[in-house]
């Protein structure tokens, strides 16, 4: 744990008072807006699923991505639950997620997606044997600050070109698009849709998008750098994210690729509580995916047949487009029901039951 890990609190929260309670080993559950940090209650290993599921209960429901399946693995020679990832080095470093060495820039989890999950849990399982790697958190509203108004502005454009994440499968069918990298709303402030990794996979579309996504960069490594949030996830563990209000990152280190190497359990949660009764077992929500390669295993195994899969020649798997809905700039979308969806503005994707009003910024479907 680093020597101070509170810089911004609302709630009169002392940092100083904390830094001296915690050199003295006094144990401490600190619970802000930002973060929740919950010391290990104990080592015994096989305790730990059925913590991290209680913890996670009392906050919402586990997703399950189909994005995620081929990163699950297994814990005490079991397959891990739905929804719950092992996170360690492999050989074939791809992603943030099994790649150590990789340099792992602040992001927010699962930001290819317009509604990200709130919530991400970490569970340290294993530290690395010889160095600690730390997880680093920034507030959404630090760095927007740090940015001039020009970068403010130029980042909610849809200037930036999202191509496919290498961290999905060939199966996995994903259409370009172009997309803004801030998304302001009107609780939850500035949400930062920032990628793990620098590459490719934006793209930035003219000369304003360029300069602002070099000055995001820029200011981005300095928060990380100075950030005051940052966690090493000794064994039983557990850090909860915001990951709406936060971006964070982890440090990069030399994998042995065997059983001595860092590992920790991941979880994405929604905020959608299940039953009072905690003896009741954890709910799991299966979140809706980009459509899989037409022709491909996932597709078949899905829709069952390849026709549903490939419905037009955008192929959007079971969505169809529909055109625009008069003079409104929202693409409307069909599923395999009928039912209707749309796509904001914004970058929120509505239903039907939405009443033509977009439930984050309000703007209505003409």
């Amino acid at each position: 744990m680093p020597e101070f890990i509170c810089e911004i609190c609302s709630d009169g929260f002392d940092a100083n008072k904390y830094n001296k309670l915690y050199k003295e080993e006094i144990p401490i559950i600190y619970i802000s807006k930002m973060y929740d940090y919950y010391p290990s209650l104990t080592q015994d290993s096989t305790q730990f699923i059925n913590i991290l599921q209680e913890r996670i209960k009392a906050v919402g429901e586990i997703i399950v991505y189909e994005q995620e399946s081929h990163f699950r693995g297994t814990f005490l020679g079991k397959d891990l639950p739905l929804g719950i990832t092992l996170v360690t080095p492999r050989r074939n470093q791809t992603t943030a997620s099994d790649g150590s060495t990789i340099e792992v820039k602040l992001h927010q989890d699962m930001s290819i997606l317009d509604d990200a999950p709130l919530y991400t849990f970490l569970m340290g399982i294993q530290n690395h044997p010889k160095k600690p790697v730390y997880t680093t958190i920034v507030s959404n509203k630090v760095l927007y600050d740090s940015l001039s108004e020009d970068a403010r502005e130029c980042l909610q454009k849809p200037l930036f070109k999202q191509n496919k994440p290498t961290s999905y499968s060939k199966d996995i069918h994903f259409e370009p698009r172009f997309r803004p990298l801030l998304v302001m709303d009107k609780e939850k402030g500035p949400i930062f849709k920032l990628r793990p990794i620098d590459s490719e996979e934006i793209q930035p579309q003219g000369d304003e998008a360029i300069r602002c996504y070099e000055e995001l960069k820029t200011k981005r490594d300095y928060a990380a750098e100075h950030s005051t949030w940052k966690f090493e996830l000794k064994k039983g563990d557990i850090l909860l994210i915001y990951n709406h209000l936060t971006i964070h990152t982890r440090d990069s280190f030399e994998a042995n690729y065997d059983d001595t190497d860092r590992k920790i359990l991941r979880v994405y949660v929604s905020d959608c509580k299940g039953g009072s009764d905690s003896n009741s077992s954890i709910s799991v929500l299966t979140a809706p995916t980009v459509p899989p390669a037409c022709g491909s295993s996932s597709a078949i195994r899905r829709y069952g047949n390849t026709t549903r899969c490939c419905s037009n020649k955008h192929h959007f798997g079971a969505w169809e487009i529909k055109g625009l809905g008069g003079q409104s700039p929202f693409a409307i979308y069909e599923d395999s029901d009928g039912d209707e969806f749309w796509n904001c503005s914004c970058g929120r994707i509505n239903d039907k039951y939405d009443r033509g009003k977009c439930n984050r910024c309000g703007e209505q479907l003409v």
